[in-house]
């Protein structure tokens, strides 16, 4: 009966509760956070008019007020400054907080609340995130500070927010300095990705996304050891007020290793086997074979992997500059064979000689288990009111012609008959059967010899089925 009628379960808990102050259990000393009074924003009377610096300030103020934000007990939809007039789950908290009973327990349990202090939200240090997180967007001079709003209650507060924003400090100039011949080439030939440019705010989220831009275009152009975080920045405030005059330049403790660029060396493939293999297996010798600078190492009798698939798959070349996007595409094309259950490549300098400009690459891969099975049986309801189940089966045999092919075998099979007011007499006609047996091919493409170089980045596979019905 209860549970019919949602008012009257409120009034009980109401009648549960109602005779409990919600500050009951807060200790002296300290207070209930009620929400947020206010937050104030003082701008600039200039940046509120620039464009660049609205923009700014638009996506700077919601990072401040999710800094600031923060639910008080009853918030409504997790607002910070809207709360539900009764707050059941604080008073049910302060009511059975130390009830012995069963009943007591169980309540504190499923539905009480604990009281949010004023020292639990800590103003104090969101104040400090939320002015860090101005001066991240290029307000230097941002400030925020906070009070305490004293309510009729002496154990309930709320607290005011004041956001001094301060100018916008736009970069004035840009420097490429130091980084050397090979570098400073790269990156004037790739002046026009470049993300700071003269005018745009000082964000230090642009400028680790500088960082990261060109760490991955120097190791895309062969500098393999290349750290996006060996280039760091210089900044000047003083010789312009509001503007900052940039340098990017490279760290002094960078290793010699970053400095120059690398070139692909030989290349070992070493297949291990089944993820699943025997002790047998393990023991047996190893065999090698060397084929256009790839050494392909394995067990057993046959070589798992055609030679042909590995090298259309990996997509270094001996002599070739190291490039992160052969790497990449590498990992992924492997992946997209169906049947390595683990991939691990490495790059190990071919000596350790002080003029070594070679990358050995090593590629470590177990097969997937050869066999895979499935059996499924479901039932089925059409309009015409037949009903029947149905079976299914499938065995899977992957890398079955040792180049990534995966052949599946599905036999299915199914009954139906009609029931309900169309059947005629106690017999039905429309009684029916079907037995098949299908026959599915998966071939990776690129492992076709007549597909292109530049398709082969985007790796795909081709199906084929033959199917037999009664």
């Amino acid at each position: 009966m209860i549970r019919k009628y949602p008012i009257f379960q409120l009034f009980l808990l109401v009648l549960l509760t109602g005779a409990c102050s919600t500050t009951e259990k807060i200790s002296d000393g300290e207070q209930l956070y009620v929400g947020i009074k206010s937050t104030k924003y003082h701008r600039e009377t200039a940046e509120a008019k620039d464009k660049t610096a609205v923009q700014a300030f638009n996506t700077a103020k919601e990072e401040v007020d999710a800094a600031l934000a923060y639910a008080p007990n009853g918030s409504v939809f997790g607002s910070s400054s809207f709360t539900q007039p009764l707050k059941l789950r604080l008073r049910i908290y302060n009511r059975y907080a130390d009830s012995e009973s069963r009943f007591g327990r169980w309540m504190f349990k499923h539905f009480s609340e604990a009281p949010v202090l004023i020292s639990t939200v800590a103003p104090e240090t969101r104040s400090k995130v939320a002015g860090n997180t101005l001066r991240n967007y290029g307000f230097f001079r941002g400030n925020v500070d906070y009070r305490i709003v004293e309510t009729k209650h002496p154990k309930k507060a709320k607290i005011a927010y004041d956001v001094t924003t301060g100018p916008l400090f736009c970069l004035d100039s840009v420097e490429y300095r130091s980084f050397g011949a090979g570098p400073d080439s790269i990156f004037a030939a790739h002046r026009q990705e470049q993300l700071l440019k003269r005018g745009m705010p000082f964000s230090t989220f642009t400028l680790n996304a500088e960082q990261e831009r060109m760490g991955n275009l120097l190791r895309e152009n062969g500098y393999f050891y290349w750290n996006s975080a060996y280039a760091t920045y210089q900044a000047d405030t003083l010789m312009r007020p509001g503007k900052v005059q940039l340098r990017v330049v490279p760290r002094p403790e960078i290793e010699a290793s970053a400095r120059h660029p690398w070139y692909i060396g030989h290349t070992y493939i070493n297949m291990g086997g089944y993820a699943t293999r025997s002790a047998d297996s393990l023991a047996l010798q190893s065999r090698t074979l060397t084929r256009r600078g790839t050494t392909y190492i394995w067990t057993g009798k046959d070589i798992p992997l055609k030679p042909r698939l590995w090298r259309t798959a990996i997509m270094h070349r001996r002599g070739q500059q190291y490039a992160l996007s052969d790497q990449k595409n590498t990992v992924s094309k492997l992946a997209a064979m169906g049947v390595l259950s683990s991939i691990d490549i490495n790059y190990v300098p071919h000596d350790t000689l002080p003029g070594c400009d070679t990358l050995d690459v090593y590629v470590n891969a177990s097969l997937s288990k050869p066999y895979d099975s499935s059996f499924e049986v479901n039932a089925t309801l059409k309009s015409n009111q037949q009903v029947g189940p149905g079976v299914k089966y499938e065995l899977a045999k992957r890398n079955a012609f040792r180049g990534g092919e995966t052949v599946a075998w599905n036999i299915f099979g199914s009954y139906e008959w009609q029931m309900g007011r169309h059947r005629q007499g106690g017999n039905s006609m429309l009684n029916s059967f079907e037995v098949g047996s299908s026959l599915n091919f998966e071939i990776p493409r690129f492992a076709f010899p007549f597909v292109s170089k530049r398709r082969l980045r985007f790796p795909a596979t081709t199906k084929f089925a033959l199917e037999a019905n009664m």
